[in-house]
């Protein structure tokens, strides 16, 4: 499958889109839920599918964070917004680092599983990086039970006077009977006076919660299911899944 753009030549527009502003809720949550698992302050987190960072602009504050992604575009923003992070290319579905952390964390990344296999193998990498008794924290995003058929959402960011960027998120699911569905995503690109729009679509998993969670038993976590409250997605309940390494 083709990278999506938004992570290649369109990676500049990331900051605009998803800026640190937009994570102190999920950060804290995430945090919280770390340490209520036993994670101390300035414990080792590795961030499997870290992408541009905005997330670990607010987690370096509590842990010692280590990011890892496939695309070098969104790397090289992250370090630049995290110079204090460390951050290794590589593949969250088999990378080795060849040292383990207190905790691990897949969070948007894990949107785009769409096999079985792959599930299965980003949950070995983490328990691979986890020290016994270790803590695992994913975020199933897509789940089919959340799942809004042609859903549209948009925003508008701006760069500075000059520049602005509006985005068209669209949902579609062709094929029910499968675990994939598409984000079409409609870049509108303003800058010095000249207008043009980009077209970017990704293709995601789509799972049933249980789908999500036998692997994870299969590769030696313990895991507990949680719901709290967060008001940017949609239906105001996120779906957070705390395991603990048994093995």
């Amino acid at each position: 499958m083709d990278t999506p753009r938004l992570y290649g030549d369109l990676a500049w527009v990331w900051p605009l889109l998803s800026p640190p502003e937009d994570y102190p809720d999920e950060a804290a949550i995430i945090g919280a839920h770390f340490r209520d698992a036993g994670v101390a302050e300035g414990a080792t987190l590795l961030h499997l599918g870290c992408g541009g960072g905005s997330l670990d602009h607010h987690l370096k504050r509590r842990f010692a964070v280590t990011g890892v992604d496939q695309s070098p575009a969104m790397l090289e923003r992250a370090a630049a917004l995290n110079p204090e992070v460390s951050y290794v290319t590589g593949d969250m579905l088999d990378c080795d680092l060849g040292r383990t952390f207190d905790a691990v964390l897949l969070h948007d990344a894990q949107a785009y599983l769409v096999e079985p296999d792959e599930l299965r193998r980003v949950y070995e990498t983490a328990a691979r990086h986890l020290r016994p008794g270790g803590v695992f924290v994913s975020a199933p995003e897509e789940l089919r039970e959340r799942f809004v058929q042609d859903r549209v959402s948009s925003s508008t960011s701006r760069a500075d006077a000059s520049a602005s960027v509006t985005t068209i998120e669209l949902h579609h699911d062709a094929d029910p009977s499968d675990r994939v569905f598409e984000t079409t995503f409609l870049f509108v690109i303003r800058r010095d006076g000249h207008q043009r729009v980009e077209v970017d679509v990704h293709r995601m998993g789509l799972w049933e919660l249980d789908e999500v969670l036998a692997p994870m038993a299969d590769a030696g976590f313990d895991a507990v299911v949680s719901r709290p409250r967060l008001l940017s997605v949609p239906g105001g309940e996120w779906v957070l899944v705390t395991a603990v390494k048994t093995e």
